[in-house]
């Protein structure tokens, strides 16, 4: 296991996975309605910069994940200030992936089930897997990636019969701004959040070709949540926005005959398995992190207590649907500087550590006194 590598197929399944189930979760927009499709292919391209940034961090650091870059960066002390901001990014997005998990299988599925039940022995299952280390999560995602993809296709097949291209006239009838935000919106819920998956990239092969994964994992997202959210418009209309998980409403209008239906339970496997690989990513990237700050302490002994801080955290911050959804424009302003200007900063300050490495001047004796090497 230990020398194991992940392979590039591998990384772009866990970056689509842990995108996937936000995205999906989420559904359409009460104020942009039917041009939902434009919005989504605004964050794509809103989110190209951010990717190539990771790109050339992982460039310029090759064979060292998130934390060990953040050390390389700024030092001891500095680099364990920004390192504890990203296991605390880690958490927070931990807490609210099990809690909107388990708040829709509540909802739509299990809703005579204690949530703290269903929340144990999702934690469970977590453990487990990030116990095993990022390549058994990888490997994992590799394989979860083919089934969430067949149930996508087979779900919007069975519906295609249910669709109505009316429902997505008027094109371009909402406001440019209302796009816009939800554009915004897309881009940081969640596809900025995929910054702590850099966490991952000690364990790649280093004759991976960095830039294609993150490209390959982009266009993929991009075109599953284009015809995920067409479908739901085809099928719904306008009314897709009124639903908090439009995917469920739509697919619930299908059946095959008499006798088959009730498809939507494949939705659910579908947010089930991704939030499953995006729950282990946040864990495996908290543990990671503290483990680095106490100076390389087992990371195994850590998974355990970061798992308890999200569960408690959840389970008693989130208690019903509209926690999620309600406080998601006041969340925009609270990640961005985590998910834009965080990262931003580590890319700038690297550039200039690097440039000062292969600086010749920098080498003649005497022209930094006092520097650290």
């Amino acid at each position: 296991m230990t020398n194991y590598k992940i392979t590039g197929k591998q990384m772009t399944s866990l970056f689509y996975l842990y995108w996937f189930g936000t995205l999906v979760l989420f559904g359409a927009d009460k104020d942009v309605k039917q041009d939902f499709w434009v919005s989504i292919l605004l964050a794509a391209v809103f989110m190209i910069p951010m990717a190539a940034l990771y790109i050339r961090l992982v460039k310029l650091y090759p064979e060292k994940n998130l934390y060990e870059i953040l050390f390389a960066v700024f030092g001891r002390f500095f680099g364990t200030v920004m390192s504890l901001v990203g296991v605390f990014f880690s958490l927070f997005i931990g807490y609210r992936v099990l809690g909107s998990f388990t708040l829709y299988m509540k909802a739509t599925a299990l809703d005579s089930t204690p949530r703290n039940v269903t929340a144990i022995f999702f934690i469970m299952v977590t453990i487990s897997a990030v116990m095993c280390g990022a390549e058994t999560i990888a490997r994992t995602s590799n394989f979860v990636t083919k089934a969430v993809v067949a149930f996508v296709c087979i779900t919007t097949l069975i519906c295609l019969g249910n669709m109505e291209l009316d429902n997505l006239k008027p094109v371009m009838n909402a406001d440019l701004k209302i796009i816009l935000n939800l554009s915004y919106k897309i881009f940081i819920i969640p596809l900025s959040e995929s910054f702590i998956c850099l966490s991952f990239f000690s364990k790649i092969d280093r004759k991976e070709n960095i830039g294609k994964i993150f490209t390959n994992a982009l266009l993929f997202i991009t075109l599953t949540h284009l015809v995920i959210g067409l479908r739901n418009v085809l099928v719904l209309g306008p009314s897709a926005s009124l639903y908090y998980f439009s995917s469920d409403a739509a697919i619930s209008t299908a059946s095959l005959g008499d006798f088959f239906e009730r498809f939507e339970i494949l939705v659910g496997v579908n947010m089930i398995l991704a939030g499953f690989i995006k729950l282990c990513v946040c864990i495996y990237s908290a543990s990671l992190g503290l483990s680095c700050v106490l100076r390389n302490t087992d990371r195994k002994l850590l998974v355990v207590p970061c798992t308890l801080i999200i569960l408690t955290v959840s389970l008693f911050s989130l208690q019903k649907l509209d926690d999620i959804f309600v406080p998601i424009p006041s969340l925009m302003l609270f990640m961005t500087p985590f998910e834009v200007i965080f990262p931003v900063i580590i890319w700038i300050t690297a550039e200039i550590r690097n440039r000062k490495k292969t600086d010749p001047a920098a080498d003649l004796p005497g022209d930094l006194p006092g520097a650290v090497p």
